[in-house]
Order: structure tokens, then C-alpha cells, then sequence
């Protein structure tokens, strides 16, 4: 056979070759190619608190343990009883893209979550399964590679202080007014502090409060005496309190 009646099946023979190779294939990558290293709400530096009825976010802070020669990532993270995406699905995505075309050895990324922990869940820690896929590709050698890990994911509650006045009359003279101090959140509060100001300035005998604790659904009662002056009769007097506690950090 001559070579020129040869050349078109050669040139065919290499494009479906080549076809065939950019077929991307979905491989689960042997091991890990990354560790978690921090699971937290909020983000790394301001985490913070959630209980039940709360959305948030979710910060996923992954260490690449070898060079990924791809700049992206997709994260898939399939969510227990009692939690939930921001669209009520019981799985949530992410996408993370590299400002270089691969990931280097050591690099830290970072995943970000908005979830919701449903009203009716309790307090404690809740496993997921968080899903990676990534894109291999070496020259026109092309696989998409995932790998799961399971993440612990903390709902410790938070602490919820409100604060009202029970009696809100007053008349010119010496008299006790008091205040009302509950926790209706899902977590206890600590080192709490309530000021109080008065506008305009009036006598009281606190102005400085400070409690311990206050656990879930107790209350404390704060009496204060204050002093009115004849000369604020039929005056409004605005009473200002600043309420400050502490509560855990995650």
C-alpha cells in the first residue's frame, strides 16, 4: 500500500489516541493528600459560639501533605442529623481555587461552610463526611482524584442574657427599683457585668454589678435604691445598663 494511502488513517489513528486520553478519569486518590488541621465556627481568628437555631459559618482549615498539580478544589461536606446547609440540604459545597497552578507541599486551605444547626438538635459533637475533588493532570494525562475524610464538628451552645426592669414608675423621693437578669440561651454565661448609668443623673446605690455564672434558664434579681428629686417630678429618667459576660470560645 502506498504511503500517502496510509497517511490519513495514521493522522485518525493519533487524533482518537489523543481523544481518548483527555478523557478525564475519577480515581480515589490512594491515602490522604490532605490533613484537617483546625474545624471551627466563624473563622480561624474570630471563632465563635453556636446552639440550636443559629446559621453560621463554618471554617475547614486543610494542610496539603504533597505537591497537587491543580488549583482546584471541589468540597463536598455531607452533613449528620441535626445540621444542615443554608438551602435545607443535607449536603453542602464549596468550591477553592489556588492564586498559583498548583498547590504546593504545606500549603494551607481553607473551606468555608454556611450551615445551619437546626432548632430541634441538641448540644454536642456531630461527625461529617467532608469529600474532596481535585483535577490530576501531568502534560494530556488528565484524572479527577477525591478523598473523604470525617470532620468532628462542635455545637456548644452559647449563652443568652436579657435584661428587664420590673418596676418602670417612680415617684420623688428614696425608693428601690430592680432589675431582672435571665439566661434563656443554650450555654452558660460567666464573669457578668452589669453597669448602670441614669440620665439625668440621679443617686443610686450600685452602679457596678458583677455575677459569677448564670446557667441555662436561671434568673437573678438585682435591687437597686435610687434617689429622685423633687425637682424631676413628671420628668422622664432614662436608665442605661451595659451587660457584659464571657462565655467559652471554641
Amino acid at each position: 500500500m502506498r504511503l500517502s494511502k496510509l497517511l490519513p488513517l495514521i493522522a485518525l489513528l493519533i487524533v482518537l489516541t489523543h481523544i481518548i486520553t483527555l478523557q478525564p478519569i475519577s480515581v480515589k486518590a490512594e491515602g490522604s493528600n490532605f490533613k484537617v488541621i483546625l474545624v471551627t465556627w466563624g473563622s480561624p481568628a474570630s471563632p465563635t459560639e453556636v446552639g440550636p437555631g443559629d446559621s453560621a459559618q463554618l471554617t475547614i482549615l486543610l494542610e496539603s501533605t504533597t505537591s497537587i498539580p491543580s488549583a482546584n478544589i471541589i468540597a463536598y461536606l455531607e452533613l449528620p442529623k441535626g445540621l444542615a446547609s443554608v438551602s435545607n440540604g443535607s449536603k453542602a459545597v464549596t468550591y477553592y481555587t489556588s492564586t498559583r497552578t498548583s498547590i504546593p507541599a504545606g500549603s494551607v486551605v481553607e473551606l468555608q461552610f454556611p450551615l445551619k444547626v437546626l432548632q430541634n438538635s441538641t448540644t454536642g459533637v456531630y461527625k461529617a463526611k467532608l469529600i474532596l475533588e481535585y483535577l490530576y493532570q501531568v502534560y494530556t494525562y488528565v484524572r479527577t482524584y477525591t478523598e473523604e475524610h470525617y470532620v468532628d464538628i462542635l455545637v456548644s451552645g452559647k449563652p443568652s442574657l436579657k435584661i428587664t426592669l420590673l418596676n418602670t414608675s417612680t415617684y420623688p423621693g428614696t425608693q428601690e427599683i430592680v432589675f431582672r437578669v435571665i439566661n434563656d440561651g443554650s450555654a452558660l454565661a460567666h464573669d457578668i457585668s452589669l453597669e448602670l448609668l441614669s440620665q439625668p443623673t440621679i443617686f443610686t446605690n450600685i452602679t457596678r454589678v458583677e455575677v459569677d455564672t448564670l446557667k441555662v434558664g436561671e434568673e437573678i434579681t438585682i435591687p437597686v435604691k435610687i434617689n429622685v428629686p423633687t425637682s424631676l417630678s413628671g420628668n422622664v429618667i432614662t436608665l442605661t445598663t451595659y451587660l457584659t459576660y464571657s462565655r467559652n470560645c471554641i
